[in-house]
């Protein structure tokens, strides 16, 4: 009898704890979109509902908090980190909207991808992947060994026909990352241009794969060269799994 109560107060127990789980992470968000101020590229992390109040903490993007009060009629939501504080809840998501508006998150994702090479180098983006290695443009790089001289180093012969081959350096395409690009669009999952329309580096998507595809002129969409991001999205994670590049040929 000793032995049967210990199982069911066990069984109990961790069905208490999982219920605890999922509940939190019911109220798990994520921060999104802050990179777009080119001032205060972070969230707020403040000591009350008001703008007017203490700055106690600044969260950059995709940082995860618990949402522990929604306040009515409130931007402000009260959260928990490894503190308590307040943020406007119009810069949280839910992992769960990845799957029902990848067209949103992936877009800002490439922004804010973009804007980190910009300013920090290629380094700074090994959060954005979550497996060992990425494909930049014709080559395969662990996400450890990441940077800008592990690409500027690179250069390989690629055959552009059948007689012919040309010689791509990573010095020149990573210079690709210094043009004023437009705005990301995202695509479709397994998204890959029409033969005989152009081409590049970039292969071809696994069916479960999300693209978005940054243009590096003002041409008409269809006939610009582009960036070219893919992502693949596993339990509501988002990694970057290749950056290539794509070019329009007549």
């Amino acid at each position: 009898m000793k032995k049967i109560l210990m199982v069911l107060f066990s069984i109990s127990l961790l069905s208490s704890c999982n219920k605890d789980t999922k509940d939190m992470n019911s109220n798990s968000h994520f921060v999104i979109d802050t990179y777009k101020d080119k001032i205060e590229p972070w969230l707020a992390l403040r000591d009350s509902s008001s703008t007017c109040s203490n700055l106690i903490g600044k969260l950059p993007d995709d940082t995860k908090v618990k949402i522990i009060n929604e306040l009515i009629n409130n931007d402000f939501v009260e959260v928990e980190i490894k503190m308590k504080g307040y943020v406007n809840k119009n810069y949280l998501y839910k992992r769960t909207e990845i799957t029902n508006n990848p067209k949103r998150i992936l877009e800002n994702y490439t922004s804010e991808i973009l804007n980190t090479i910009r300013k920090s180098g290629l380094s700074k983006i090994k959060r954005f992947i979550k497996q060992d290695s990425i494909k930049l443009f014709y080559w395969k790089l662990s996400k450890c060994s990441l940077n800008n001289n592990s690409l500027r180093n690179l250069k390989t012969k690629v055959q552009t026909d059948e007689y012919s081959f040309t010689e791509y350096k990573g010095s020149k395409l990573l210079n690709k990352f210094k043009n004023k690009v437009l705005k990301p669009t995202y695509m479709q999952k397994a998204y890959f241009p029409s033969a005989g329309f152009g081409g590049g580096s970039a292969s071809p998507p696994s069916k479960e794969s999300h693209v978005v595809v940054v243009p590096l002129n003002k041409r008409e969409f269809d006939l610009s060269d582009k960036l070219w991001f893919e992502y693949t999205i596993k339990n509501n994670e988002i990694s970057l799994t290749q950056i290539g590049d794509w070019q329009w040929t007549p």
